[in-house]
């Protein structure tokens, strides 16, 4: 259908915008395709495993919660919880820009610092009762979150120590990955 006939079935203000949705579509203004701007990287990383490679047995042992029960089991999500409102999760995103996620935490959390785990670049978000690990590997991301609704006693900073946790569960979970 040609522009002036498309034009003649609708207003000039809608096939205005028509137009100029469409010509943008189009390509460059050397008659080529366009391009995007920044390409994402497309390599993946390592298969890192079902719950990251761990069970409750190395969440217990990393982050000192008891009773723990894993809640949720999906191919790329573990969530273990127990009644004390103590929570450890992983959720792995393939092909997904971790700059995105960064984003988010950054307006989510207190604190963001970059952190270094087994040689990959990442970082943390932290605020009191929660501290999230989020590592990245080229197109991939994981993210260990360990949290509790407790209130802390005085002098407490249950945030680092939940760093320390969610760090150490991060190291399992590369060292357990398979390429």
């Amino acid at each position: 259908m040609n522009v002036v006939r498309a034009a003649a079935r609708c207003g000039w203000l809608v096939c205005a915008v028509l137009v100029v949705v469409v010509a943008a579509g189009c390509g460059g203004s050397d008659g080529t395709p366009g391009t995007p701007t920044a390409k994402a990287p497309t390599k993946g990383g390592p298969f890192f495993g079902v719950c990251g490679g761990v069970d409750v047995a190395d969440v217990v042992a990393a982050t000192g919660f008891t009773g723990l029960r894993r809640t949720v089991k999906t191919p790329s999500s573990c969530v273990w919880e127990n009644e004390a409102g103590d929570t450890a999760s992983i959720d792995w995103f393939r092909r997904s820009p971790i700059g995105r996620e960064r984003a988010a935490v950054q307006l989510g959390k207190d604190r963001v610092d970059d952190i270094e785990v087994n040689g990959h670049a990442g970082f943390t978000g932290v605020s009191p009762g929660i501290c999230e690990v989020i590592v990245g590997f080229d197109a991939d991301f994981f993210e260990w979150l360990v949290a509790t609704d407790r209130r802390p006693a005085a002098g407490d900073d249950l945030a680092e120590q939940f760093c320390v946790a969610a760090k150490s569960l991060a190291r399992t979970s590369i060292e357990r990955a398979q390429p």
